[in-house]
């Protein structure tokens, strides 16, 4: 009370007329934020003008050890902001476009700063200390020459050909990285994504889905397939990447048994054309939901009743999931209130007179083939038993 009494008298009457539960609700988050004890407390440390760089970097590094230790990336932005200030705030402004372009693909601007060291240093892993003094510069002009080429990727081949529009549908992070640096590679010779040939547009396809599949996400892999990437001259290169790829130990092919391992990016490419809705709640209820179009605990079911694979399941949104329940899939589409749900849902007979109805094993094979058939037609990709 005394101390808020003292700063009181302090402030000008004109300022404080009118403004007395202000300035009462300032002065307690002050007090909160620097007196009491049972709030961690804000602290500073003064730098005195006529210190050396060197003196201040090992203040820095020395106060970063004892709080919470900052990321390479965070060292390194330390380091690009004496020379561009509100750097960081750039990124930061490209992350949330990219977001907007594609209702809610988040890529961070630690991944953006990832993405500009890679095309500098060739390697994805950050560490400030390689950077050289006269290379800052260049993280400020590739940024410039990134923006469009990050724009053109994320919505026009990210969102407009996948409809994916949340970042935990694309598990593998980094294997996104030659894709974009391929894309930026393209605009540096005048050649926007719009204009890319079909086949090369196919090439870029396979090696999104096949990367995330079959885990093309290590360091090395991403090195290199974003060095080809960078180097190439015209068409994604994406037999030599596969050819360096299986020499370390990775599959290139798609298999059965490794489809059968994910289920929402999966999902996500054999239905390019549906939105998956996501962190919103109708009622309670993620949106969407997984359905197994042949309930998981269906009334009667058999010994051998095993329902939980990719082949079964379907996105829906969580009022049709939870309006079918564990109903017999034929029977639910059978009432006539309910025959307009059939439109939600991918590779299914639309006659259920189709004898694929009648039983768990040849539902769950018919949609298996079909969806088989639709990667083969869609993006020319064998699933291999």
């Amino acid at each position: 009370m005394k101390y808020r009494k003292e700063l009181a008298k302090i402030i000008p009457v004109a300022l404080m007329d009118g403004n007395e539960e202000q300035f009462e609700n300032i002065i307690d988050k002050l007090w909160d934020v620097f007196v009491r004890k049972d709030v961690k407390s804000l602290a500073f440390f003064p730098i005195d003008k006529s210190w050396s760089e060197d003196r201040v970097n090992d203040v820095f590094q020395r106060l970063n050890m004892g709080g919470v230790p900052l990321s390479g990336a965070d060292l390194l932005l330390s380091r690009i902001k004496e020379k561009s200030f509100d750097y960081e705030e750039k990124l930061q402004l490209k992350s949330k476009q990219i977001y907007d372009l594609t209702q809610g693909y988040l890529f961070e601007t630690s991944s953006i700063l990832q993405l500009i060291y890679m095309i500098i240093k060739g390697t994805p892993r950050i560490a400030p200390e390689r950077v050289k003094d006269h290379e800052l510069s260049d993280f400020i002009d590739i940024f410039d020459k990134l923006k469009t080429p990050l724009d053109e990727f994320f919505k026009s081949f990210i969102y407009d050909l996948f409809r994916i529009n949340n970042k935990s549908l694309v598990a593998r992070g980094a294997a996104i990285l030659p894709l974009i640096v391929y894309v930026y590679n393209r605009n540096l010779k005048g050649k926007s994504f719009s204009k890319i040939e079909n086949e090369n547009l196919q090439r870029l396809k396979q090696f999104f889905i096949l990367s995330q599949l079959n885990d093309w996400n290590t360091q090395t892999i991403v090195t290199k397939c974003s060095t080809m990437a960078l180097e190439t001259t015209k068409d994604f290169p994406l037999d030599a990447m596969k050819e360096f790829i299986s020499k370390n130990n990775r599959l290139v092919d798609l298999t059965i048994a490794r489809i059968e391992e994910y289920v929402w990016f999966p999902l996500k490419i054999l239905t390019p054309n549906r939105s998956f809705l996501s962190s919103s709640t109708v009622q309670g209820r993620y949106k969407p939901e997984l359905d197994h179009i042949f309930p998981m605990k269906l009334d009667g079911r058999p010994d051998d009743y095993e329902v939980n694979v990719l082949w079964n399941m379907q996105p829906v949104t969580g009022v049709l999931n939870a309006s079918k329940g564990n109903t017999h899939p034929k029977a639910f589409f059978s009432i006539p209130t309910n025959q307009k749900c059939m439109s939600q849902y991918d590779f299914i007979p639309t006659d259920l007179d189709d004898p694929a109805w009648e039983d768990h094993k040849s539902f769950i094979n018919y949609r298996r083939q079909q969806m088989i058939e639709f990667m083969k037609s869609k993006y020319e990709i064998e699933i291999k038993d």
